[in-house]
């Protein structure tokens, strides 16, 4: 995995990352590894640390994850603590999901972390798996909420977004989920 500044994509020489880790970090390989989203969660009451947050598929290593959530047979999200030791930047693993059949790209919402597995068929002849979404502490990994059964069949990996004080799932069948989340920046009086 590579860790690349935005303002000058791999350094003056176009090849350079801030970090490059091994294979292991991800636990699955170069083949398990979908795309990454970078988010700021704070809510350990410490200053906010950056973390990259990984959708991994199969199983994760046990040698280079922490098995926060249980084992990882399908696919999972790993939290990756983003750590600036004056300037040189590195990855340290923080937490794993629970176990998620073919996950999506997490979403961050107020220090909470939005997984959703997605349960979609690894064939186009397969029938998939009813998705989950679960929202978890992006500081500590314990799980908060789960939609459990709610949701009757698998979802697609890019149906999942935010707005309005709601998450949103757009499930195969056409049907449109939208759980509600507390959203700190609403007044307290209602307004």
């Amino acid at each position: 995995m590579l860790l690349l500044d935005a303002k000058s994509l791999g350094g003056t020489d176009h090849a350079t990352p801030l970090h490059a880790s091994n294979d292991d970090v991800a636990g699955s390989g170069r083949d398990g590894l979908l795309p990454m989203r970078l988010a700021a969660c704070g809510s350990d009451g410490r200053r906010e640390r950056s973390w990259i947050l990984l959708p991994i598929a199969g199983p994760s290593g046990e040698a280079a994850s922490p098995s926060t959530n249980g084992a990882i047979t399908t696919g999972a999200v790993m939290a990756l603590k983003v750590i600036d030791a004056g300037g040189a930047l590195s990855l340290e693993p923080g937490w794993v999901s629970h176990n998620l059949a073919a996950p999506a790209t997490p979403i961050t919402v107020n220090g909470v972390v939005f997984t959703l597995a997605t349960g979609l068929p690894a064939t186009s002849a397969g029938r998939g798996t009813p998705a989950v979404l679960n929202a978890y502490d992006g500081a500590t990994g314990r799980r908060l909420w789960t939609s459990e059964k709610a949701m009757t069949t698998f979802a697609s990996p890019g149906s999942l977004w935010t707005g309005s004080g709601q998450i949103y799932v757009g499930a195969h069948d056409g049907t449109l989920y939208a759980f509600g989340f507390n959203d700190e920046r609403r007044s307290t009086n209602g307004e």
